[in-house]
């Protein structure tokens, strides 16, 4: 039951919140459901319209159920055009399909062109229909791929939607995208808000939208540094909520943050070892045919290494970590950063003086990653190490960017960052689902916060 005056900025008014009641467990609804529809697929004739978004659902069932590169198998059975931009209008629908299957395998760059490409196609047509799901895996994509100003404007765009349609199901990962987002800049009270509205709405889809508090909740601690945090929060995956289809959409997320917080070797000898090899084989499923995923993997098993105590096999996987190639898109820079940083950590503790020279390269290479970001708790704590290292050369102050960017709200910096893209105020409208005047409104706010005097120069402000 729903019933809500809740506003896009997170802040609750009132709300009656009953949780879902299903008769039987999500798994075994998509099991039977598949099961129904793919021999009515088969039996259809032709190749229209219907059918195809028949295929559609069908593959999602099946990315569920049997895995996502199963579903991505079905996907291809409808013949779209590889290129988004080439997807015949009829089908724009199936964009989210692929998209969504795409972004939760790891596909990044694909998953996410076709997402953006249905979402403008959306704003462009009123006749085509909008869901809260399009967004907030445009979100969750964009979060992966380091460009957080789009995704909180994609997490914005969810909650919109999911209000004004009265569609509640999308509450809970918009809000969870947008917890991630401010916990990585090191906005940590921003973070918190965004987490508690994520837990409140979680309860209208228990088995859909489980797993975004924990996401949420392990992203902050993470960002704090803050493994034994970590580990408590991660500990959810394991409750009766938790199904093990919902772990299996949602690996390429939780599988680095579970590795990461239980691959550590100040971990308390009383605290058990979860089966950390049994994750990264379900991620590596992902990696073998995901490139943005390859950097990630090499990362996890060198940490798990390293936890063994076999350091030459760590130190080769963080070099594997770091030398994989940067595809633009098709990257995670975060986790790259994080592979540059622990090896860093692993050569220090070898202790020659080739490690400390070399480790010094690494530390400063993650710092210009989470500088670049905007990831400042990192970039600080980088910073830190290079001054414990005593290195004579310093690296740049962390935050400076950030800094400037506390200054505006959340909507400011959304109107900035797209007015820093070049788009017109009339595009930024149709973009925030806004007006020109309000456009003009938080872009003269951000031009008298940041002392600037035009678009010229917020194109160099770096927001």
């Amino acid at each position: 039951n729903w019933n809500s005056s809740h506003s896009s900025s997170g802040t609750r008014r009132s709300t009656i919140i009953t949780p879902a009641v299903y008769p039987t467990s999500p798994n075994e609804m998509t099991s039977k459901a598949v099961a129904v529809l793919r021999p009515a697929v088969d039996q259809a004739r032709g190749t229209g319209a219907p059918v195809r978004r028949s295929l559609g659902v069908l593959a999602l069932g099946v990315g569920c159920a049997d895995g996502l590169l199963a579903g991505l198998a079905v996907v291809e059975e409808i013949g779209l055009p590889e290129q988004a931009d080439q997807v015949a209008h009829t089908d724009s629908l199936l964009l989210t399909y692929r998209g969504t299957l795409r972004v939760r395998a790891g596909q990044l760059r694909a998953g996410v062109d076709d997402l953006a490409t249905h979402a403008a196609r959306q704003r462009a047509d009123g006749d085509l229909t909008v869901f809260p799901t399009e967004h907030y895996m445009l979100a969750f994509g964009r979060y992966l791929t380091g460009s957080w100003a789009d995704a909180l404007i994609s997490a914005d765009h969810t909650l919109v939607v999911s209000n004004s349609l009265d569609q509640p199901y999308g509450l809970s990962p918009g809000h969870a995208v947008a917890a991630m987002v401010h916990a990585q800049r090191g906005q940590a009270e921003l973070a918190e808000s965004f987490l508690d509205a994520c837990r409140r709405y979680a309860p209208l889809f228990p088995e859909q939208n489980c797993l975004y508090p924990v996401l949420a909740a392990a992203t902050l601690a993470q960002a704090r540094a803050d493994l034994p945090a970590m580990r408590e929060a991660l500990q959810a995956l394991a409750s009766a909520e938790a199904t093990p289809g919902t772990r299996t959409l949602w690996a390429v997320l939780w599988v680095p943050l579970y590795a990461e917080a239980f691959t550590t070797t100040d971990r308390p000898t009383n605290e058990s070892r979860p089966p950390i090899e049994e994750a990264l084989h379900t991620f590596d499923q992902l990696a073998d045919r995901a490139p943005a995923l390859t950097t990630t993997s090499h990362w996890l098993h060198a940490r798990a290494a390293a936890e063994r105590g076999d350091t030459d096999a760590a130190r080769d996987l963080y070099r594997q970590a770091v030398a994989a190639p940067v595809v633009e898109g098709d990257d995670i820079p975060l986790h790259r950063a994080f592979a540059h940083r622990d090896l860093a950590a692993l050569l220090l503790a070898a202790g020659g003086f080739a490690d400390r020279r070399e480790a010094d390269g690494q530390l400063r290479e993650a710092h210009r990653i989470f500088t670049m970001l905007g990831a400042v708790p990192y970039a600080e704590r980088a910073a830190q190490a290079l001054a414990r290292l005593g290195t004579t050369t310093p690296v740049p102050p962390a935050g400076g960017r950030e800094a400037r960017l506390h200054q505006l709200t959340d909507r400011e910096q959304a109107v900035a960052h797209l007015a820093a893209q070049g788009l017109t105020n009339q595009e930024i409208a149709r973009e925030l689902f806004g007006s020109t005047k309000t456009v003009e409104y938080h872009l003269g706010h951000v031009y008298t916060k940041l002392d600037l005097t035009g678009r010229r120069q917020l194109r160099t402000a770096g927001v």
